[in-house]
């Protein structure tokens, strides 16, 4: 059962991002690695109504609690560095429509919030590489998410890693199957057949959105600063890049990279 705990007093400077993607896509272990910590997320969500007006609540979640006790429009907050909002689409799956009208609605809503605190600045769209034929899949979706295009979409390539190994291990065993010999070195061969498949089945479905390739984001020393960048370059107007930047504490090297884009 869901416990309330005291209102939270709000930030005065958010950069509020939207995470999309299936069930174990890596969402949360990006958020730690680009917030930097290890703890869980505080979890927000907004009670009452215009009329009696509405404040902002803790939600103590108990461990029997199912995922789906969450919803979109709760607020992700990492005590260690309240300068981001996250907003989490929970197991997201691509043909679920009810889930699209869920999210189009947030994204929508979001988009045209008069303060700058309570916009949506940017979507995070993460597509898990370990089984990479559903990864195809998970990317013909990508032209739905913002249909107004008026909020950037970043699409997260996670798992990378697994994706390399799988490819790497099916070459191999066709190769035996074979009982061939594979004449060149198998980690060049294995490159290459990656960034084949990547580029053709893949990239050819986003054209020139921004996108990163993640790996071992499962490791607490692994760092997101790629993502950070991506998202930088991706926002349009000048005063959202710049929340951005203030909510990176002391990130000198994004300062000077924004410094030198301008």
């Amino acid at each position: 059962m869901e416990q309330i705990a005291p209102l939270r007093p709000l930030p005065n400077l958010v950069f509020r991002v939207l995470i999309l993607g299936r069930a174990n896509a890596g969402k949360t272990s990006i958020l730690q690695r680009v917030c930097e910590t290890t703890e869980s997320p505080e979890i927000y969500r907004r009670v009452g109504s215009r009329f009696f007006g509405r404040r902002e609540e803790k939600v103590q979640l108990n461990p029997t609690s199912q995922r789906g006790h969450h919803t979109i429009t709760d607020e992700y907050i990492f005590a260690n560095h309240r300068g981001y909002v996250f907003h989490d689409s929970r197991g997201f799956e691509g043909g679920d429509t009810k889930q699209w009208e869920e999210v189009q609605e947030f994204i929508r809503d979001r988009s045209r919030r008069a303060k700058l605190s309570e916009r949506l600045h940017a979507i995070w769209f993460c597509v898990p590489m370990d089984q990479h034929q559903r990864a195809c899949l998970d990317i013909e979706t990508f032209d739905k998410i913002c249909p107004d295009k008026n909020v950037p979409v970043i699409v997260l390539f996670t798992k990378y890693e697994a994706f390399k190994s799988n490819m790497q291990f099916n070459l191999e065993d066709a190769a035996e199957e074979k009982g061939a010999v594979i004449a060149e070195n198998i980690e060049e061969l294995t490159q290459r057949k990656c960034h084949n498949f990547f580029e053709t089945q893949c990239l050819s479905k986003i054209g020139s959105a921004p996108y990163v390739q993640l790996e071992e984001m499962h490791k607490i020393n692994q760092k997101c600063q790629e993502l950070v960048d991506a998202t930088m370059i991706a926002l349009n107007p000048a005063v959202i890049s710049l929340m951005l930047l203030a909510v990176q504490q002391g990130n000198v090297e994004l300062s000077i990279r924004l410094v030198v884009q301008r």
